[in-house]
């Protein structure tokens, strides 16, 4: 196999793990951050614009796994899609890490067994006050 099959095969896997969480926040109605977004990357995109951008890198990974021949018998494709795979789903892990600062709070809150309550006049990312008591 040439060396830009593995290219394709590496990137095919970026794209096709990418798909997942623009394509399950997008169906869900939540807004997710996408390059659309301002600050691109960091601002949240509308759900439809989510399904639209998980659309389009489902296409794209699919002519690149094409174009990679990634298939069963060759092992060393798969390997490197996996590995496309792992890398995009790491780099992700650590660049949203701190997108739900909220919701981290109230698990760890949880786990430690408080029974605080949340600032009355805290505002969600959808812009609605929040009185939710922690049990």
């Amino acid at each position: 196999m040439p060396w830009y099959d593995y290219i394709a095969c590496f990137f095919a896997g970026m794209f096709f793990a990418n798909v997942v969480p623009h394509f399950v926040h997008g169906i869900s109605g939540d807004p997710f951050p996408t390059p659309f977004a301002k600050p691109p990357g960091k601002g949240l995109s509308s759900p439809t614009v989510n399904v639209l951008w998980a659309l389009l890198n489902l296409a794209i990974g699919w002519l690149l796994f094409r174009a990679g021949h990634v298939s069963a018998g060759n092992v060393a494709s798969l390997l490197i899609f996996f590995a496309g795979i792992a890398a995009i789903s790491v780099m992700m892990s650590h660049s949203f890490q701190n997108k739900h600062t909220r919701e981290r709070l109230v698990f760890l809150l949880r786990a430690a067994g408080s029974g605080a309550e949340h600032p009355p006049a805290f505002t969600t990312r959808l812009g609605r006050l929040d009185k939710m008591v922690v049990t």
